[in-house]
């Protein structure tokens, strides 16, 4: 949607890594996208500072917790195998220029995590908002804005709905994905 747009994606995954790339051929944006294979934590230091925007989507289950089921792809993408939540936090902050956009996607269980740990970035927390399976049930998912270097002010938006009981998504998702 925004031509101009730049987009640096790093992945530590090789079949998610690989999939991207062919993705991007497919899709003609090879001038647009660039993928790096590697973990957040060995990024270079000539990626310091560069980026207006970074948008994530950690592992949810911290190192240790729950039940791990094997060490496959599925694993590493769920739990904290290499980088903790502080340390997404941590790259984020490296990566973007003063005033930067973070946007996260997590467990409502981590919110107090998450909170903490942007915090000691120095990347402060702007907006959240819950989204919600279903209006009666409980959120799933937190979706989060945060800023680097940003002052101290946080606002909740009313929670996101995706479906109605009848299966079909709502009203909002559809605009949101640009079906209305």
């Amino acid at each position: 949607k925004y031509r101009k747009a730049r987009i640096t994606e790093v992945e530590m995954q090789e079949g998610a890594s690989d999939r991207a790339v062919r993705n991007i051929t497919l899709n003609g944006l090879g001038r647009r996208l660039d993928v790096i294979r590697g973990d957040i934590l060995d990024l270079p230091d000539s990626m310091c500072g560069k980026f207006d925007m970074a948008v994530t989507n950690p592992p949810y289950f911290e190192a240790g917790s729950g039940m791990i089921p094997g060490s496959g792809a599925k694993t590493a993408s769920r739990h904290e195998t290499t980088a903790s939540l502080s340390d997404f936090f941590a790259a984020a902050a490296a990566l973007l220029r003063d005033r930067g956009d973070l946007f996260m996607v997590h467990r409502p269980s981590r919110l107090a995590d998450m909170m903490t740990f942007s915090r000691i970035a120095g990347v402060e927390p702007k907006v959240i908002r819950f989204v919600q399976p279903y209006r009666d049930e409980d959120p799933n998912i937190v979706l989060a804005h945060f800023i680097k270097s940003g002052g101290r002010e946080l606002r909740v938006m009313p929670p996101l709905i995706v479906r109605e009981r009848d299966g079909r998504y709502t009203d909002e998702i559809d605009e949101i994905y640009g079906r209305k």
